[in-house]
């Protein structure tokens, strides 16, 4: 019998401060784009304000996603707004959660101080799929602001490796924000991912990376985020599957016109 797993990753921009333009337009857009696509599983990340994500939760639901309740994330306020406490992590899946542990970065050792506050870290769910339990592991690494962050983003990766090195029998997908360009050119992260049996997709496909944080894009193109040229920060690891089982995958980069975020969401379809 043949599978098909449709699972797509994308960092929102959905930040309550006042250079982050058009927020609640982009939710809107992002929010009709998710439905359209109809993947199996979504992670989203710098999903911050609780409001908007019950928005997006509440249109999802029609389509047997199933979420975390807010009730669990809506627990602490940043002046006069909610947010969330899984450092903007938010995962829906249409098949049962069964399990879901969000574990925070070290925030004196593992986290920038411009980011102390966003309280970023892993959240990792077992879903309930024809597969047998399936492990998704969403993420997002410290920013590239600073030199040293480099350092703090291999202490983040090597906690997430740590998570799931453990417990091969369970077919295991690392996706998320990164914040690293050309991934498997870094020997660090190549000999992590390739040890623990994961495989990057646009490198396996014989690819060195497709674009997911452009220079063209409006939202990129602000004081705070200027870049000299195109690159990929943003990924979906494949691990712990009999590669043997695996047909067909396809990943690529989805560029809506206009952008809806800061990143392009990067969709994964894999045969088994």
């Amino acid at each position: 019998m043949e599978i098909e797993l449709k699972i797509i990753t994308f960092n929102i921009y959905d930040l309550s401060l006042w250079f982050v333009k058009n927020r609640r337009q982009r939710i809107e857009g992002i929010t009709r784009e998710l439905l359209k696509l109809n993947p199996d599983i979504i992670c989203l990340q710098e999903s911050f304000d609780v409001e908007h994500r019950q928005k997006i939760n509440d249109a999802l639901s029609s389509r047997y996603y199933s979420t975390i309740s807010n009730k669990k994330i809506a627990t602490r306020r940043i002046f006069h707004k909610k947010m969330d406490i899984t450092g903007g992590l938010v995962v829906f899946s249409k098949f049962p959660i069964r399990e879901s542990v969000f574990t925070p970065f070290n925030r004196w050792a593992h986290t920038s101080f411009i980011e102390f506050f966003a309280r970023k870290g892993l959240l990792s769910i077992i879903l309930k799929t024809p597969l047998g339990p399936v492990r998704v592991v969403n993420t997002h690494l410290t920013n590239k602001v600073l030199f040293l962050n480099r350092a703090i983003r291999k202490k983040q990766f090597q906690m997430v490796i740590d998570l799931v090195k453990n417990d091969k029998k369970i077919p295991t997908f690392i996706t998320g924000d990164f914040n690293e360009h050309n991934l498997m050119a870094d020997r660090h992260y190549r000999e992590l991912i390739t040890e623990q049996g994961f495989i990057e997709p646009i490198h396996f496909q014989g690819l060195e990376s497709m674009p997911t944080y452009r220079k063209d894009n409006i939202y990129v193109d602000t004081f705070i985020n200027r870049i000299k040229g195109h690159q990929q920060l943003d990924y979906i690891l494949i691990g712990h599957l009999n590669n043997q089982a695996i047909k067909k995958i396809n990943i690529k980069p989805l560029y809506f016109n206009p952008s809806l975020s800061d990143h392009d969401p990067l969709l994964l379809t894999l045969s088994l």
